[in-house]
């Protein structure tokens, strides 16, 4: 009961502090560092409060209503997990209602009239549209995650249409099928860093960009919440600032939304992501809103979850080593594979317990582990998980270890791409003795497969990754006899390392598997021994044909072990750095086209810059090219097409891992100004290759110690601080 009397003074604590919360007749006030509390009530002059003031006030972003409010200390919020929408499917609306701000054209820079403006209390309509004015920085993108609005019933609003002024980014030319839409705002999911929930628009300086919603019915709405762009540290930024927002042409709020802090589990604070407007005090309607608002109800569930308080103290960033972080969104990957699979095969893959069987590490005698894991619908939907649990559960069930963070629901807390192993989860193991995790999601689904991300803490613990796994549905094996075969994680972040396994492949790779063995019979047995076979093919580049600030390639092609060109995909190629766009995200340089999918789009021989990648030389760093793929793949011969726009920055020496192996050293042949040749490693017989591939072929060095010393000479003569700058815009205006 005592939780129950104290539901709207907790929601006032918790929620309403939660996203720098806006309340009822107060004046919207800017964040600082040293930011004031604001008692709000009346517009006489307010009674300042010591932010620091941690007895009465847990948090520097309290705003509270009266002296009513009972002050308490709360727990920490706990992560958010990803959500059906409450809302129906939105559907497209053309309208175009700029009409609703009656005064679009005043400047958010004005900040007397900031001051000037009360938010009104529960105002009533059907037509929501919000107008982002500025960003946290960003000068070409704006973006949001999410969009709450809840009725004074406590009810969310069911929304009928979202639409938005610039559409989202696919209105430019270069794009056509980004992810980043605007229904994604209403899609759930809230307190996320995945691209797929989140949207993004060209953002024009002194321009309006609008956000349209219809509701289902006139509805008076109490609280508004905003989830800022999440994407990352640099790329939050791109996040909304000053922002207006109009009902049925009436303005009800005009101020400042806070900076999202571009992760997910720095801190359980839900204020670190956006804002939330209150418009109402109404101790009944709050009191609804604290029953339908799925972030308070996490918070109330978790207050008894002591091991999650404790574990969320103190985390660290998501990687030990300080990445640059890509400027291409790095999307959830589609299983593109299986649409070629008819209806039949995908129907068959219908159920709602799993049970993953863990058999087999990549080493470890002692230990198994996981960073993450995701179940996928035939929708690429990721689906909701009701319930888990394992056996044994985690590394806590030994003596000792009571404490440690590497707990089961770590694989299920959405911080996937990371070398923090307090994101994931380890188990003891023995080889004998199977280690079985048991998922339940919320209804019964029609699946493709896993996503998974295996045990990445470091290189050499990466050897308590999952090799071999059994997967059964309901009551049905669908995994092949000797189980699904797990990519071991690569130790860093360099790229995303998720595998996807998809259930349909179960029944082709035993038929494969057989095929290869009786072709192997037929072929020269030394060449088969003389070609890779692998996940990750990395080409580390140690030198460039002159150039000391950039480094690049034109173009790459693979070819399987019967000759035949393997077609690759953007989720196939990954670069470290990313690309030139790594120096100086959020400016003018951030939208460079030489970008790693351009190795593998086909078009090799262009020299005007438009099809080929570039990156920059960084101290102390080796530049890397990753090829990927979800099952072992042999390679006969891999083509390479140098760098061509300006030659002195082609690769002129580098090696080839294959699974952290070395298998070639060489040398690239430099590009002259007339035409753009390739050069060729081979691993197989001559007799794939044609007169003009002959041509072509390297010579393996056979040894790293043959690479000069240029690589750490580079780093230790030149000043980087004298980069030239490099720019091949999308629009192809390079400069």
């Amino acid at each position: 009961m005592i939780r129950k009397i104290n539901l709207k003074n907790k929601l006032l604590l918790n929620h309403h502090r939660s996203v720098g919360a806006r309340l009822v007749g107060g004046d919207p006030i800017k964040n600082s560092n040293n930011q004031q509390l604001l008692v709000v009530g009346t517009r006489q002059k307010a009674r300042v409060i010591d932010s620091l003031d941690l007895e009465n006030f847990l948090h520097p972003k309290e705003v509270h209503i009266d002296t009513e409010i009972d002050d308490r200390k709360s727990p920490g919020l706990q992560q958010i997990s990803n959500r059906r929408s409450p809302f129906r499917d939105p559907s497209s609306n053309a309208e175009r209602i700029e009409e609703y701000f009656t005064n679009s054209t005043s400047k958010f820079e004005n900040d007397n009239d900031e001051e000037q403006f009360t938010i009104p209390e529960l105002p009533s309509g059907e037509q929501l549209v919000l107008n982002l004015k500025t960003t946290w920085g960003d000068r070409h993108y704006i973006g949001l995650n999410a969009i709450e609005i809840f009725s004074s019933q406590g009810y969310p609003v069911v929304i009928r249409k979202i639409t938005a002024d610039p559409a989202d980014i696919n209105v430019l030319p270069e794009y056509g099928n980004d992810p980043r839409v605007v229904t994604n705002l209403i899609d759930g999911v809230n307190k996320t860093r995945d691209d797929i929930h989140m949207w993004l628009a060209p953002f024009t300086p002194g321009e309006n960009h609008l956000i349209y919603i219809t509701f289902e019915h006139p509805t008076k709405i109490a609280m508004i919440r905003i989830w800022n762009y999440n994407k990352n540290r640099i790329h939050s930024v791109r996040g909304a600032k000053d922002v207006e927002i109009s009902l049925d042409g009436f303005m009800i709020f005009k101020g400042e939304i806070s900076q999202a802090c571009g992760n997910i589990i720095a801190t359980n604070d839900p204020s670190a992501y956006g804002e939330t407007i209150l418009f109402t005090t109404d101790d009944e309607i709050l009191e609804k809103i604290s029953i339908h608002d799925e972030m308070y109800v996490d918070q109330e569930t978790a207050q008894n979850d002591e091991e999650n308080i404790r574990t969320n103290a103190n985390r660290p960033p998501t990687a030990e080593t300080n990445i640059r972080p890509m400027t291409r969104a790095m999307l959830r990957r589609p299983f593109t594979a299986i649409r070629s699979l008819n209806e039949s095969q995908i129907s068959e893959y219908y159920g709602r317990k799993l049970i993953l069987t863990i058999t087999e590490t990549w080493g470890d005698k002692h230990y198994c582990g996981l960073t993450g894991i995701e179940i996928i619908d035939i929708n690429d939907v990721e689906c909701i998980i009701q319930s888990y649990d394992a056996r044994p559960r985690d590394i806590t069930v030994l003596p000792g270890n009571a404490n440690d963070v590497r707990t089961l629901d770590k694989l299920f807390d959405g911080e996937n791409l990371t070398c923090d192993n307090r994101h994931m989860w380890l188990c003891p193991f023995r080889k004998k003795e199977k280690v079985r995790i048991f998922i339940s999601l919320n209804g019964s689904k029609r699946l493709h497969g896993l996503r998974i991300w295996n045990y990445n803490k470091s290189l050499d613990d990466t050897y308590r990754g999952v090799k071999r796994l059994h997967v059964q549905l309901n009551d049905k094996i669908i995994s092949p006899k000797q189980g699904f075969l797990l990519r071991r994680a690569p130790g860093h972040c360099f790229f995303d390392f998720a595998q996807e396994i998809v259930f349909a492949h179960a029944k082709t790779i035993h038929d494969n598997l057989q095929k290869k063995q009786s072709l192997a019979t037929n072929r020269d047995i030394e060449s088969d021994i003389s070609m890779p076979n692998g996940f990750i093919y990395e080409f580390q580049l140690h030198s460039t044909h002159g150039d000391a600030y950039y480094i690049g390639l034109n173009g790459l092609e693979f070819y399987d072990e019967h000759g035949e060109f393997i077609g690759l995909t953007e989720q196939n190629i990954a670069a470290y750095p990313h690309s030139v766009n790594s120096l100086n995200s959020g400016t003018d340089n951030d939208n460079d086209v030489r970008t790693p999918d351009k190795l593998i789009d086909g078009e090799n021989d262009e020299i005007d810059g438009t099809h080929c990648w570039i990156a920059p030389i960084l101290a102390n760093v080796i530049n890397r090219i990753f090829v990927i793929f979800d099952r072992p793949t042999s390679v006969s011969m891999i083509k390479i097409w140098n760098y061509a726009k300006t030659p002195n920055r082609g690769v002129r020496e580098f090696s080839l891992l294959v699974d952290d192996l070395l298998v070639w050293t060489g040398i690239l042949d430099k590009i002259d100004e007339k035409q753009v040749p390739f050069n060729t490693i081979l691993f197989s017989d001559e007799r794939i290759l044609t007169e003009h591939e002959k041509q072509s072929v390297l010579e393996n060095k056979g040894s790293p110690d043959n690479i000069s010393s240029q690589t750490s000479n580079r780093d230790q003569t030149v000043d980087y601080s004298q980069r030239p700058t490099t720019s091949v815009p999308r629009n192809n205006k390079r400069r």
